[in-house]
């Protein structure tokens, strides 16, 4: 029996994320284009952690900045983040050492956090986030990561640094009873 962990989020469920880091320098190269760096959902770790172990074994010129989906106290997610990514390093012996410095989360204002209320319960500008890409490039975001994570993106793009945004997926997510009520809802207050 092979325990999976939530969200795969162990060494060999990160590795996949290292080696995206890879795939995306590659294919930034081959199209020149040049980012300062590349936003996306921080959950159970698998994906952010290991962007940020492939970010720093890979050697990227742009920095991984996490944007989390349930509110944690600042400081957590940031050691958490350190320990799992050299707990990667350890296990696929790639001789990185991250610090929490090395460390990027954004949490968004005190009053209207990215992260919402709690797991699985955007805020209202999160859902109008959600429509606001719909409408103007066809491109869907759930509620319970992606929503959130472009709502924080959306914030760090008005300083004009080149940046990427990672659609990590979550589809599936928009048409659960609850999120469709919510939007429907925030669709008639408009």
């Amino acid at each position: 029996v092979y325990d999976i962990p939530i969200g795969g989020s162990n060494s060999l469920g990160g590795v996949g994320y290292v080696m995206a880091v890879k795939e995306i320098m590659e294919q930034l190269e081959e199209n020149k284009i040049e980012i300062e760096r590349l936003v996306c959902t921080v959950g159970s770790m698998g994906t952010f952690g290991g962007l940020v172990a492939g970010a720093k074994y890979f050697g990227a010129d742009f920095e991984i900045v996490g944007v989390p989906v349930w509110p944690e106290p600042k400081g957590k997610l940031e050691h958490q983040t350190m320990k799992y990514c050299n707990e990667l390093s350890r296990t696929f012996d790639m001789g990185t050492t991250v610090l929490e410095e090395d460390i990027r989360i954004i949490y968004g204002p005190e009053d209207a956090p990215y992260s919402g209320k709690a797991y699985n319960a955007p805020d209202g500008i999160t859902r109008e986030t959600m429509l606001l890409l719909a409408r103007t490039e066809a491109i869907f975001l759930d509620p319970t990561y992606t929503g959130k994570t472009f709502r924080g993106f959306l914030d760090l793009a008005t300083d004009g640094k080149p940046s990427m945004f990672l659609h990590t997926g979550g589809a599936t997510a928009i048409w659960t009873q609850e999120h469709l009520e919510d939007m429907q809802a925030q669709i008639q207050k408009r």
